[in-house]
């Protein structure tokens, strides 16, 4: 299953999705044999299609203008008026007629209307003398240096006009209606495809506060982000050993997701809140934290041999590879971070050994193999054992409430 979905908030068209045409109109298409019965019989090669409705301002406005062009453009391009049949068109359409004196040949009808999705008006459609569509329009490209240049065979200019709009293509994207920057907020969730490029960032940063994206993540990851504000957190972390990095769901995807989100402006919103409003939307999980038993390492020390241990408060050092490391006048945090640099995706290492001061010590082990390690710990006085511990889990559960976002 392979879907992309956008949410985009910008407010200048809104899209009909259930009026797509099985063959829609398009630039660089020939004219279907639907429009025949609009055009006359001797008509002029080049034609230019002006859908309105009744109830269109912006479309009455623009007609004494079309009527001025029709005029002067006579005998090289004739505009053909189809008006929306809604059993009052044609009335209205005679007494602005009449008003404005206008001198343009009118039909009307629904089934093209219909048929090819035409539900934003004034709607143009520009035919040459092959009877091919060389532009779907708004009323701004519909001026006289454009038809010049659409009787040379040459492309209009489409500057003046950023609202010309495709309805088989997203809304924004690659300029379709309008500046593809002229959005207020856009947010994009895809499958990630193998092979492709990874990008998993550490947090949502707070200090860019507009955007945020991440390429071949898991659903759970995404969550993470959304309710945590990072996928991840290491050993000295603030968060490691009491938050689990598991989520639970009972339904994993084993998918991977690419995720981007941007917004011109923040209307007192966190990032991480339409993250989550994005998630809800398709995912559909009910959020909440469960305090839970999870699986750790925990670290604790012989009573007898502590003494051992005891830095003798010499100069610190802390060196090593992956072969061993050695430390003097260090804590045994700095000890569990050498085990947890070479182990970062098992369970939360944990100091339960009570030391309070530093330690000196030197490890012999190839840092790697996590039971050799344990065995070198072993004859140091110390033990790494499997255990459990109380953290505070995300759990993910169809539909019921909210949950207070850490």
């Amino acid at each position: 299953m392979k879907m992309v979905f956008s949410l985009i908030a910008a407010g200048m068209l809104h899209l009909y999705a259930c009026c797509q045409s099985a063959d829609p109109l398009m630039e660089g298409k020939t004219l279907p044999s639907a429009f025949d019965k609009f055009i006359l019989q001797g008509e002029s090669p080049y034609m230019i299609f002006d859908f309105f409705s009744a109830n269109c301002t912006v479309c009455f406005k623009k007609m004494p203008e079309v009527n001025n062009l029709q005029r002067r453009y006579v005998d090289k391009v004739r505009f053909i008026l189809i008006g929306r049949e809604d059993g009052k068109i044609k009335q209205v359409y005679e007494k602005i007629k009449s008003r404005l004196s206008l001198n343009l040949d009118a039909h009307y009808d629904s089934s093209v209307f219909r048929y090819y999705g035409i539900d934003i008006v004034p709607f143009y459609v520009w035919v040459n003398k092959s009877r091919v569509i060389t532009a779907i329009t708004g009323p701004q490209e519909v001026t006289e240096k454009n038809i010049e240049l659409f009787l040379r065979d040459i492309p209009i200019d489409r500057k003046m006009n950023e609202a010309t709009f495709d309805f088989n293509q997203p809304y924004l994207l690659r300029g379709n209606g309008g500046d593809e920057n002229n959005f207020l907020q856009r947010s994009v969730l895809g499958v990630w495809t193998p092979g492709t490029r990874t990008y998993i960032p550490v947090k949502v940063d707070s200090q860019n506060d507009s955007s945020f994206q991440a390429l071949g993540v898991s659903m759970e990851e995404l969550y993470k982000y959304a309710f945590i504000g990072k996928a991840q957190w290491t050993f000295w972390d603030s968060l490691y050993g009491k938050v689990s990095t598991t989520v639970i769901t009972d339904e994993p995807t084993g998918e991977r997701y690419s995720y981007s989100i941007v917004r011109r402006s923040n209307h007192g919103k966190l990032l991480k809140e339409l993250i989550r409003s994005d998630l809800d939307k398709y995912f559909g999980y009910d959020v909440e934290w469960k305090r839970m038993k999870m699986p750790c390492w925990k670290l604790i020390v012989d009573p007898a041999r502590c003494h051992e241990l005891m830095s003798d408060k010499g100069p610190a050092e802390n060196s090593g590879s992956v072969t061993g490391f050695r430390l003097r006048n260090m804590h045994i945090k700095d000890l569990l971070y050498w085990i947890y640099a070479y182990h970062q995706n098992a369970a939360p290492f944990i100091d339960a050994t009570g030391i309070q001061g530093t330690i000196d010590i030197s490890i012999e082990a190839l840092l790697t193999d996590l039971e050799e390690v344990r065995m070198e710990l072993a004859r140091k006085g110390l033990k790494l054992i499997k255990d459990e511990m109380d953290m505070d889990v995300l759990k993910l559960s169809r539909k019921k409430e909210n949950v207070a976002v850490r």
